[in-house]
Protein backbone atom coordinates (compact mmCIF):
# COMPACT_ATOMS: atom_id res chain seq x y z
CA UNK A 1 0.00 0.00 0.00
CA UNK A 2 1.34 3.42 -0.92
CA UNK A 3 1.53 5.78 2.02
CA UNK A 4 1.07 9.52 2.11
CA UNK A 5 4.11 11.70 1.57
CA UNK A 6 4.17 15.39 2.34
CA UNK A 7 1.76 17.10 -0.04
CA UNK A 8 2.91 20.62 0.61
CA UNK A 9 5.31 22.77 2.53
CA UNK A 10 3.54 25.24 4.81
CA UNK A 11 5.10 28.66 5.16
CA UNK A 12 4.20 31.43 7.55
CA UNK A 13 5.86 34.70 6.59
CA UNK A 14 5.52 37.97 8.50
CA UNK A 15 6.74 39.82 5.46
CA UNK A 16 6.26 43.51 4.82
CA UNK A 17 6.34 43.23 1.05
CA UNK A 18 3.12 41.26 1.52
CA UNK A 19 1.62 43.90 3.78
CA UNK A 20 2.04 46.84 1.46
CA UNK A 21 -1.70 47.32 0.96
CA UNK A 22 -2.66 46.99 4.62
CA UNK A 23 -4.18 49.76 6.72
CA UNK A 24 -5.82 50.19 10.11
CA UNK A 25 -9.56 49.60 10.49
CA UNK A 26 -11.92 52.54 10.19
CA UNK A 27 -12.87 52.55 13.88
CA UNK A 28 -10.30 53.32 16.58
CA UNK A 29 -11.49 50.90 19.28
CA UNK A 30 -9.55 47.91 17.98
CA UNK A 31 -6.06 47.38 16.60
CA UNK A 32 -5.66 45.12 13.64
CA UNK A 33 -3.55 41.96 13.73
CA UNK A 34 -2.36 40.44 10.48
CA UNK A 35 -0.54 37.21 9.67
CA UNK A 36 0.56 36.13 6.20
CA UNK A 37 0.36 32.44 5.28
CA UNK A 38 1.69 30.76 2.16
CA UNK A 39 1.24 27.25 0.87
CA UNK A 40 4.12 25.68 -1.04
CA UNK A 41 4.20 22.36 -2.81
CA UNK A 42 6.68 19.63 -1.90
CA UNK A 43 9.30 21.17 -4.23
CA UNK A 44 9.00 24.63 -2.67
CA UNK A 45 6.90 26.36 -5.33
CA UNK A 46 4.37 28.82 -3.91
CA UNK A 47 0.79 27.74 -4.60
CA UNK A 48 -1.06 30.39 -2.60
CA UNK A 49 -0.52 33.42 -0.35
CA UNK A 50 -3.14 34.56 2.16
CA UNK A 51 -3.53 37.32 4.76
CA UNK A 52 -5.55 36.51 7.87
CA UNK A 53 -6.74 39.73 9.52
CA UNK A 54 -8.33 39.89 12.98
CA UNK A 55 -10.10 42.59 14.97
CA UNK A 56 -11.63 42.78 18.46
CA UNK A 57 -15.20 43.95 17.75
CA UNK A 58 -18.51 44.80 19.36
CA UNK A 59 -22.01 44.21 18.00
CA UNK A 60 -23.01 47.05 15.70
CA UNK A 61 -19.45 47.89 14.62
CA UNK A 62 -18.60 48.29 10.97
CA UNK A 63 -15.05 47.25 10.11
CA UNK A 64 -13.46 48.83 7.05
CA UNK A 65 -10.06 47.50 6.06
CA UNK A 66 -7.79 47.91 3.06
CA UNK A 67 -5.62 45.44 1.19
CA UNK A 68 -4.79 44.25 -2.30
CA UNK A 69 -6.76 40.98 -2.46
CA UNK A 70 -8.06 38.93 -5.35
CA UNK A 71 -10.73 37.39 -3.07
CA UNK A 72 -11.87 37.64 0.56
CA UNK A 73 -13.56 35.20 2.95
CA UNK A 74 -15.25 35.74 6.31
CA UNK A 75 -13.71 33.20 8.71
CA UNK A 76 -15.92 34.04 11.73
CA UNK A 77 -19.44 33.77 10.33
CA UNK A 78 -21.18 32.95 7.07
CA UNK A 79 -22.05 36.63 6.56
CA UNK A 80 -20.68 38.00 3.28
CA UNK A 81 -18.04 40.74 3.14
CA UNK A 82 -18.24 43.76 0.88
CA UNK A 83 -15.15 43.86 -1.34
CA UNK A 84 -14.61 46.71 -3.75
CA UNK A 85 -11.18 47.57 -5.11
CA UNK A 86 -8.79 47.53 -2.15
CA UNK A 87 -11.56 48.12 0.44
CA UNK A 88 -13.13 45.38 2.57
CA UNK A 89 -16.16 46.15 4.78
CA UNK A 90 -17.85 43.91 7.36
CA UNK A 91 -20.90 44.53 9.55
CA UNK A 92 -20.51 42.99 13.02
CA UNK A 93 -23.45 41.23 14.68
CA UNK A 94 -21.81 39.93 17.88
CA UNK A 95 -19.11 40.92 20.35
CA UNK A 96 -15.84 39.05 20.06
CA UNK A 97 -13.33 38.59 17.29
CA UNK A 98 -13.70 39.09 13.56
CA UNK A 99 -11.38 37.13 11.29
CA UNK A 100 -11.26 37.37 7.54
CA UNK A 101 -8.92 35.95 4.91
CA UNK A 102 -7.66 37.79 1.84
CA UNK A 103 -6.12 35.94 -1.10
CA UNK A 104 -3.01 37.76 -2.31
CA UNK A 105 -1.13 37.87 -5.60
CA UNK A 106 2.34 38.70 -4.33
CA UNK A 107 5.83 37.34 -3.78
CA UNK A 108 7.50 36.01 -0.66
CA UNK A 109 10.91 37.42 0.35
CA UNK A 110 12.40 33.91 0.07
CA UNK A 111 12.83 31.48 -2.78
CA UNK A 112 12.51 27.94 -1.42
CA UNK A 113 13.77 24.85 -3.23
CA UNK A 114 13.41 21.29 -1.94
CA UNK A 115 15.07 18.32 -3.64
CA UNK A 116 15.06 14.65 -2.67
CA UNK A 117 17.44 11.80 -3.43
CA UNK A 118 16.92 8.12 -2.67
CA UNK A 119 19.93 5.79 -2.81
CA UNK A 120 21.85 8.56 -4.55
CA UNK A 121 19.33 9.23 -7.33
CA UNK A 122 17.05 12.28 -7.40
CA UNK A 123 13.39 11.38 -6.98
CA UNK A 124 10.22 13.44 -7.44
CA UNK A 125 8.37 14.03 -4.15
CA UNK A 126 5.15 12.55 -5.49
CA UNK A 127 7.00 9.26 -6.08
CA UNK A 128 8.63 9.08 -2.64
CA UNK A 129 5.70 7.89 -0.53
CA UNK A 130 6.10 4.29 0.60
CA UNK A 131 9.70 4.00 -0.66
CA UNK A 132 12.64 2.60 1.35
CA UNK A 133 16.35 3.34 1.17
CA UNK A 134 18.92 6.03 1.93
CA UNK A 135 17.05 9.34 1.74
CA UNK A 136 18.43 12.88 1.56
CA UNK A 137 16.22 15.98 1.77
CA UNK A 138 17.95 19.21 0.68
CA UNK A 139 16.44 22.61 1.50
CA UNK A 140 17.83 25.71 -0.24
CA UNK A 141 16.62 29.22 0.61
CA UNK A 142 17.69 32.37 -1.24
CA UNK A 143 16.61 35.98 -1.74
CA UNK A 144 13.63 36.56 -4.02
CA UNK A 145 14.56 39.45 -6.34
CA UNK A 146 10.86 40.04 -7.08
CA UNK A 147 10.18 41.07 -3.45
CA UNK A 148 11.14 44.64 -2.58
CA UNK A 149 12.05 45.86 0.88
CA UNK A 150 14.60 44.66 3.42
CA UNK A 151 12.64 41.72 4.82
CA UNK A 152 15.10 39.08 3.61
CA UNK A 153 17.74 40.99 5.59
CA UNK A 154 15.60 41.51 8.70
CA UNK A 155 13.65 38.26 9.15
CA UNK A 156 14.98 34.87 10.19
CA UNK A 157 13.34 31.65 9.08
CA UNK A 158 12.42 29.00 11.64
CA UNK A 159 12.31 25.69 9.80
CA UNK A 160 10.75 22.58 11.36
CA UNK A 161 10.80 19.06 9.93
CA UNK A 162 9.26 16.06 11.72
CA UNK A 163 10.29 12.49 10.96
CA UNK A 164 8.59 9.36 12.29
CA UNK A 165 11.33 7.25 13.89
CA UNK A 166 9.38 4.10 13.02
CA UNK A 167 10.01 5.02 9.37
CA UNK A 168 13.31 6.93 9.58
CA UNK A 169 16.46 5.79 11.40
CA UNK A 170 20.07 7.06 11.50
CA UNK A 171 18.87 10.64 11.08
CA UNK A 172 21.66 13.17 10.42
CA UNK A 173 20.83 16.90 10.33
CA UNK A 174 23.90 19.09 10.75
CA UNK A 175 23.06 22.45 12.31
CA UNK A 176 19.62 21.37 13.50
CA UNK A 177 18.29 21.17 17.04
CA UNK A 178 16.77 17.72 17.55
CA UNK A 179 13.98 16.91 19.99
CA UNK A 180 11.96 13.79 20.68
CA UNK A 181 8.21 14.33 20.36
CA UNK A 182 6.64 10.99 21.15
CA UNK A 183 7.82 8.59 18.46
CA UNK A 184 8.80 11.49 16.20
CA UNK A 185 12.10 13.28 15.82
CA UNK A 186 11.61 17.04 15.42
CA UNK A 187 14.37 18.92 13.59
CA UNK A 188 14.53 22.71 14.00
CA UNK A 189 16.72 25.17 12.12
CA UNK A 190 17.16 28.93 12.44
CA UNK A 191 18.15 30.37 9.06
CA UNK A 192 19.68 33.77 9.68
CA UNK A 193 18.63 36.89 7.76
CA UNK A 194 20.59 38.32 4.88
CA UNK A 195 22.23 35.18 3.52
CA UNK A 196 21.36 32.14 1.46
CA UNK A 197 20.92 28.84 3.29
CA UNK A 198 21.52 25.25 2.24
CA UNK A 199 20.75 22.38 4.65
CA UNK A 200 20.47 18.64 4.12
CA UNK A 201 18.80 15.94 6.25
CA UNK A 202 19.67 12.30 5.67
CA UNK A 203 18.07 9.14 7.03
CA UNK A 204 17.56 5.48 6.29
CA UNK A 205 13.84 5.19 5.61
CA UNK A 206 11.34 2.36 5.38
CA UNK A 207 7.87 2.71 3.85
CA UNK A 208 8.45 6.45 3.94
CA UNK A 209 5.90 9.14 4.82
CA UNK A 210 6.22 12.51 6.54
CA UNK A 211 4.18 15.56 7.52
CA UNK A 212 4.50 19.01 6.01
CA UNK A 213 7.60 21.10 6.59
CA UNK A 214 6.96 24.41 8.37
CA UNK A 215 8.80 27.68 7.72
CA UNK A 216 8.09 30.68 9.95
CA UNK A 217 9.40 34.15 9.19
CA UNK A 218 10.17 36.07 12.38
CA UNK A 219 11.81 39.40 13.15
CA UNK A 220 15.21 38.55 14.61
CA UNK A 221 15.69 40.07 18.08
CA UNK A 222 18.56 38.92 20.28
CA UNK A 223 18.42 39.99 23.93
CA UNK A 224 22.17 40.16 24.41
CA UNK A 225 24.17 42.48 26.60
CA UNK A 226 27.20 43.71 24.67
Amino acid sequence: MKHRFVRRVSALALAGCLLAGAALPAFAASAKEEVIYANLDASGTVTGVYAVNSFAVQAGDTVTDHGSYTAVRNMTTTDPLEHSGDTVTAAVAEDGKLYYEGTMDTALPWLVKLTYTLDGAEIAPEELGGKSGALAIRLQVSRNPDCTGDFFDQYALQVTMTLDTDRAQNIVADGATMANVGSNKQLSYILLPGSDSDVTVTADVTDFAMNAISLNGVKLRLNLGL
